[in-house]
């Protein structure tokens, strides 16, 4: 049950959840597992009681160094650090345990435990800003928003010009070497173009349905782990087995449509040896067309806790995610472009979202699409860091005479892909490349 501050002149009791935070301790014992959910949001600090914030920080240890998390763990780090007795031994262990039946709702449990220290956070800065007050500080107003912003932990990031510089000049040296660059998406000319799948970018893919948006991606991630990078790769569109038939279609040239219906004899070996090499390969695949963003940061920070490292985030595609089903297209689509791109820059990894574009292109007599043409909200633009368009011209011609009839002149540019860059939040121009479709 939750405390709540009354008017006293002996007491003042800050409003704690004892129970709350007894129950995210037990849910991270009975499923260590569930850490991937609160590591980024939830702070040794957020807790009231200095005994459960110690044991969160044994757990948050063990997370970070790869061990799993389980009571007898658990208690030897607070033994190692010679705080198991303050915390109440093993005896106060097995209290938490017993606390939850199930590890399923410690989001929630969480949340609250969260939300109570923001409210100590706000009432010790109330009691600070009424201070200045009282005591005519001649910058209480900027102090005053200074102490509010801090409650969100803002101050971490301001930097002194001496910081902002030696930031800037070591960024600058790093992606100086191979290794730190932008991923390549293994095609020169979109290397050239975009200057690589920058880590912490927001990089979105738009086309109408048939114009290789999934091939691209999937193309890309490939290119990527056979570089040795690891990849997450989600489509709420596909399920695992067509992924599976496409990725095995373009490592062995084998045509999708023979995988789909009944491979030859003289195939098999080569299927069976690229099924095999994929099993080797550093690529990680979920696919559900419910799939929220939510679930993709938790799963997202999974790899990154089992394998220790993650270096590209594929989203297949943006506008059937799950989340806020039901509300104002806009709003929801919104809320998704602005989750995708803090996970990008939370996670300092790439993320590559393809999306659809309004249908209203393929009414007009130029089909190459625009950034008017992102569908369902404004917001896509202004939150990608890189937003690229896929075009096909021949898609919209049976052949040469049908493509002369339509008034172009040149050539018919059979199998060309045009990658139109229509926004590059650095290098700003916009440019084109060309990709044979096969």
């Amino acid at each position: 049950m939750a405390r709540t501050a009354k008017s006293s002149k002996f007491e003042t009791l800050p409003p704690f959840d004892a129970d709350m935070e007894e129950a995210v301790i037990g849910s991270l014992l009975l499923d260590g597992e569930a850490m991937s959910h609160l590591a980024s949001v939830l702070e040794p600090q957020d807790f009231f009681r200095e005994t459960n914030g110690c044991i969160y920080q044994a757990c948050l240890n063990l997370y970070q160094a790869g061990i799993g998390i389980d009571q007898v763990l658990v208690a030897q780090e607070l033994l190692r650090q010679a705080k198991l007795d303050f915390v109440g031994g093993p005896a106060y262990l097995i209290h938490c345990l017993s606390a939850v039946p199930t590890s399923l709702h410690i989001e929630h449990y969480a949340g609250q435990v969260k939300a109570l220290a923001q409210r100590r956070k706000l009432i010790a800065i109330a009691g600070q800003i009424a201070a200045y007050g009282y005591e005519g500080v001649t910058d209480a107003v900027p102090r005053a928003i200074a102490a509010l912003t801090n409650i969100g932990g803002n101050h971490r990031y301001l930097l002194s010009p001496k910081e902002w510089a030696e930031l800037i000049l070591a960024g600058i040296t790093r992606r100086q070497t191979p290794e730190c660059a932008g991923l390549s998406w293994g095609w020169p000319g979109l290397d050239e173009l975009t200057g690589g799948l920058a880590p912490g970018n927001l990089i979105l893919v738009g086309a109408r349905p048939s114009m290789g948006k999934t091939t691209l991606l999937q193309q890309t991630a490939t290119s990527v782990i056979a570089a040795g990078r690891t990849v997450l790769f989600f489509s709420a569109e596909m399920t695992a087995q067509d992924l599976g038939d496409r990725q095995i279609a373009l490592m062995t040239g084998i045509p999708i449509r023979e995988l789909l219906t009944q491979a030859q004899e003289p195939h098999w070996a080569a299927i069976q040896e690229a099924v095999g090499q994929l099993a080797e390969l550093p690529i990680w695949v979920a696919a559900s067309r419910g799939v929220t963003t939510r679930e993709i940061r938790s799963l997202a920070e999974q790899v990154l806790a089992r394998v220790g490292k993650l270096d590209l985030v594929v989203v297949d595609y943006l506008q059937i995610l799950g989340d806020r089903e039901g509300e104002n297209q806009n709003v929801r689509v919104s809320y998704i472009s602005a989750n995708l791109q803090h996970l990008a820059k939370e996670l300092n990894v790439p993320v590559l979202v393809a999306s659809q574009l309004s249908r209203a292109l393929t009414w007009r007599q130029e089909k190459r699409p625009t950034l008017a043409d992102l569908r369902d909200s404004g917001s896509l633009e202004q939150d990608a860091d890189i937003v690229l368009f896929l075009h096909r011209e021949d898609y919209y011609y049976r052949d040469e005479d049908d493509y002369a009839k339509g008034g172009n002149e040149g050539n018919f540019p059979a199998g060309e892909l045009e990658v139109i860059q229509a926004k590059h939040r650095q290098f700003g121009e916009v440019r084109h490349a060309f990709l044979k479709w096969d």
